[in-house]
C-alpha cells in the first residue's frame, strides 16, 4: 500500500509546474482570425453543368468522366430503391399477424309451384291395380 501511494505521489508531482514557469509569447500571425466572417468564400448561385472544371485537376476530370460513363440512369437507381423498400416492407409485414374475412350473398328466385293433379300422380308401391 505504501508503494502505491509513493507511486501515485510521484506521478502527480511530474505534472506540476515549477515556481519560475513563464508562458511563451504567442506569435502575432497565429493569433489572428483564420476566416474573415465578412467575406463569403462559397458561391450561392446555381451550379453550372461541368462544375468540376473549376478545380483544374486532370485527375478529378478523369474520375468524373469515368463516373458519368459507368453511372446507371437515375431512374434505374430510383426503381432499385423502390424495389428494395418494397421487399423490406414485405419482410416486415410477414412478422405481423394476419386475418382473413370472407362474405357471400346468394339470391334465388323460385317459381310458384302448382299442385300436382291426380292424373299425374305416381301410384304408391303398396296399392296394386288390376284391370
Amino acid at each position: 500500500m505504501k508503494r502505491l501511494s509513493l507511486l501515485a505521489a510521484g506521478l502527480l508531482s511530474a505534472c506540476a509546474v515549477g515556481p519560475n514557469y513563464q508562458r511563451p509569447a504567442t506569435p502575432p500571425t497565429a493569433a489572428g482570425n483564420f476566416v474573415d466572417p465578412g467575406v463569403t468564400k462559397v458561391s450561392t448561385g446555381i451550379v453550372e453543368g461541368e462544375w468540376w472544371h473549376l478545380f483544374r485537376d486532370p485527375a478529378l476530370d478523369r474520375l468524373v468522366v469515368d463516373a458519368l460513363a459507368h453511372n446507371t440512369d437515375i431512374r434505374v437507381a430510383a426503381a432499385n430503391l423502390r424495389r428494395a423498400r418494397a421487399l423490406l416492407s414485405e419482410a416486415r409485414n410477414q412478422r405481423l399477424p394476419t386475418t382473413d374475412l370472407s362474405a357471400s350473398y346468394t339470391r334465388q328466385r323460385q317459381e310458384r309451384t302448382r299442385p300436382i293433379s291426380r292424373a299425374c300422380r305416381v301410384p304408391s308401391s303398396t296399392s296394386s291395380r288390376s284391370g
